[in-house]
């Protein structure tokens, strides 16, 4: 019986963390406060419920429910994540990289904590290690765009166009490519004097 409701909830997560990918945060929270009152203790659920809490609110109103989830499973490496996101997002990096650091130290390939750990050494203007962090979140998950582009923006930021020009190309070869990848690179591209194709970039972002 237990056994059952264990698989029950966990197919309710993975329904519910669908349902977040699509961008449908009101309902994600609906339905993650209905399962959790029944399973009340689950630090997964909790951790859903932050999350859509912070996309609809974009305040710290989340926190309480990040807090919650990390004392019934301190080793959640997702809430680590978005407690660390959420940090960034208020401009406390030094905390954000904390958080960012533990939940890759509770899980090595966390493709998205990498990145985001690079976002937040770049703030702080750590850029060689910010980019250790994109590669390594390149290497966690090579289909991951986010960080070939975070990754050009650095080397940009610094001088080295030609490499970023380099992983803007990888990015556009991505399924996952985005009108941030031809946005930034048109941006690389004008920095450079290549006005026509910076132009071509910049409209394919549109």
């Amino acid at each position: 019986m237990k056994a059952n409701m264990i698989i029950a909830l966990d197919q309710e997560i993975e329904n519910l963390m669908g349902l977040y990918s699509t961008g449908s945060q009101e309902k994600v929270l609906t339905k993650a406060i209905a399962v959790a009152s029944l399973h009340p203790h689950s630090a997964k659920l909790l951790n859903i419920i932050a999350s859509a809490t912070f996309k609809l609110e974009k305040s710290i109103n989340c926190l309480k429910h990040y807090d919650r989830a990390l004392k019934i499973q301190p080793d959640l490496p997702e809430a680590h994540n978005n407690i660390g996101f959420v940090a960034g997002f208020m401009g406390n990096f030094h905390n954000a990289l904390n958080h960012f650091k533990r939940a890759i130290i509770l899980n090595p390939i966390y493709q998205e904590a990498y990145n985001n750990c690079g976002l937040a050494l770049n703030n702080i203007g750590q850029h060689d290690k910010a980019i250790s962090c994109f590669k390594m979140s390149m290497f966690a998950s090579p289909g991951f765009v986010d960080p070939f582009i975070n990754l050009g923006i650095t080397l940009s930021e610094i001088g080295r166009e030609e490499e970023a020009i380099s992983y803007f190309k990888k990015a556009l070869k991505s399924k996952h490519r985005n009108a941030r990848v031809h946005h930034n690179f048109g941006l690389v591209l004008y920095k450079l004097g290549r006005y026509k194709e910076a132009e071509n970039h910049f409209i394919l972002s549109s």
